[in-house]
């Protein structure tokens, strides 16, 4: 059973809609990691550690990259999708 890039209602194929989940649910793991319940002392020790920093760095910059890549093909998708319909149109101009 691949994961083939069929594509629902919406227009989201399924590759997408797993990336999105993937990224989602990353984030919003380590959203709960930083915000779960420590004393203060454990927090800023916790902050205050470059590995904990450079890991959110290089998370940020995943997520960031991931979601370049997503608003992209988003951009290019409506385009298609606005080309198609000028297309269609076009008889009753």
């Amino acid at each position: 059973m691949g994961c083939k890039n069929k594509e629902n209602q919406s227009g989201v194929s399924t590759k997408e809609l797993i990336i999105g989940g993937i990224v989602g649910g990353t984030v919003g793991a380590f959203a709960a990691l930083m915000f779960a319940p420590k004393s203060g002392q454990e927090f800023r020790k916790d902050l205050q550690s470059k590995e904990v920093i450079n890991k959110s760095v290089g998370m940020a910059k995943t997520v960031g990259n991931q979601l370049s890549s997503q608003s992209s093909s988003l951009v290019s998708k409506a385009k298609e999708v606005a080309q198609s319909i000028k297309k269609e149109d076009e008889p009753f101009s």
